[in-house]
């Protein structure tokens, strides 16, 4: 191998480290991108190293003049090296739920939710008891470990009276998740009630799904085997405002629909109703 390529094997292999660095500081994603990057850069330094060993050898030794600054600078980059894949390796370390019911393992709903967070949220447990703030805990350990920009603690409301008016707590085992100046309270630290209260504190916009009528179609508070009353509550358990609206008396869209649905219309629609959704689809979902 050529001393020309031995050379660029190690500015291949500084370029890439950095460059998964940086990919990793401004997105906070530890994905295959930074890890091919990172691991790549790092092996092609490594095999620079190779090809150079006595050189950089004599330099941790303490004899870098008889070999020159280049490969002191060599060593001091290795030890670099090895601390950064030490601290990435630490903060993102594979970890495998082997339970039968994989009781300690958020779902991918939440994982999503986490990674796609763009600023920290504060998550706060109110409790007196060492049991409940365990569990707690326990919950937040897992959230913190797929995102770092999740804050969690908890506020015994004896010790901390302030904190629990600030956050207008009302009784033992409320938990505050806070995104600015923005906050929601739940009674009860499970993954489902705390991942929805993440999801709409952080939601930009209210965001709407609206059920149309007037042709026959199946209503969302219909309790029956027929209804949609089972749709409507798991539509809402993701945060989403779900009504009915009436396309033919209101002659225009709501400016908050993200979802239009006509649940098994029996007749026909009015020729302003089908303009109004042609325009509607046309507009990449926008009245």
């Amino acid at each position: 191998m050529t001393r020309k390529i031995i050379d660029n094997l190690l500015y291949v292999g500084l370029a890439g480290l950095f460059g998964g660095y940086i990919y990793y500081s401004v997105n906070n994603q530890w994905d295959w991108r930074a890890q091919v990057a990172i691991y790549a850069g790092a092996g092609l330094v490594v095999l620079y190293i190779v090809f150079n060993f006595a050189s950089v050898r004599a330099a941790l030794s303490g004899r870098a003049g008889k070999y020159g600054t280049t490969a002191l600078t060599v060593a001091i980059l290795v030890i670099g090296i090895l601390a950064l894949l030490n601290f990435l390796n630490f903060r993102h370390h594979k970890r495998y739920d082997l339970s039968a019911n994989k009781q300690f393992e958020l779902s991918d709903q939440t994982q999503k939710v986490l990674k796609n967070l763009k600023q920290p949220i504060q998550i706060i447990g109110f409790y007196q008891d060492d049991t409940g703030a365990a569990q707690f805990q326990s919950l937040m350990k897992e959230y913190r470990y797929v995102s770092s920009r999740v804050e969690s603690r908890v506020v015994d409301p004896q010790k901390d009276p302030g904190s629990v008016q600030q956050y207008q707590v009302q009784r033992n085992g409320q938990v505050v998740i806070v995104n600015g100046p923005r906050k929601e309270i739940i009674d009860q630290a499970d993954e489902e009630k705390v991942t929805n209260a993440v999801i709409k504190i952080t939601r930009e916009g209210e965001k709407g799904v609206y059920f149309l009528t007037g042709h026959g179609e199946k209503g969302i508070n219909d309790t029956s085997p027929q209804g949609f009353s089972g749709v409507k509550d798991a539509i809402a358990k993701q945060n989403y405002q779900v009504k009915e609206y009436n396309l033919a008396q209101e002659n225009k869209l709501p400016d908050d629909a993200s979802v239009i649905v006509s649940a098994g219309p029996k007749v026909e629609f009015f020729p302003n109703e089908v303009e109004l959704l042609k325009k509607y689809l046309e507009g990449g979902g926008k009245s």
